[in-house]
């Protein structure tokens, strides 16, 4: 791996180095990964005004969902990009976006330990739900 910038950004040593097409960033013992999908790290560094961050989407302004009106949903919808590529990034936004408000923060709590444990008995009833659907209470069990 090649260094590319070593610099003090608020008294954290951030530095950054490229390997292929991914950005590592290593900020406070935390790794940040951004891929730059054929772009430069300066061009990204433009457009992000800074260390790129997972928790915004860096694309042309669009108009916020909510404040659609009925008629404009569907030209709304059909600019989304529907590629499989798009769709990991914005799972990898959410992710990240949760991360810094439940999981990151020193004093996180009990929150993303519980949401775990409840995504992770919704999913096992999910996965279950053909097994235990015959065990419905019943008058007769024919």
């Amino acid at each position: 791996m090649e260094n590319l910038k070593m610099s003090i950004h608020k008294l954290r040593i951030v530095r950054v180095e490229r390997f292929m097409s991914v950005v590592v960033v290593l900020r406070n013992y935390e790794l940040i990964f951004h891929f730059l999908n054929g772009r430069k790290e300066e061009e990204l560094e433009e457009e992000t005004k800074g260390e790129p961050s997972f928790l915004q989407y860096y694309g042309k302004k669009d108009t916020k969902f909510s404040d659609l009106k009925l008629k404009e949903v569907p030209g709304w919808l059909s600019r989304r990009n529907k590629s499989p590529v798009a769709f990991g990034r914005a799972l990898s936004r959410g992710y990240w976006r949760w991360g810094h408000k439940y999981y990151f923060p020193r004093n996180a709590g009990v929150a993303p330990l519980l949401q775990a444990v409840i995504l992770t008995s919704f999913v096992s009833y999910l996965v279950n739900y053909s097994k235990i659907s015959h065990h419905k209470n019943r008058k007769y069990h024919w």
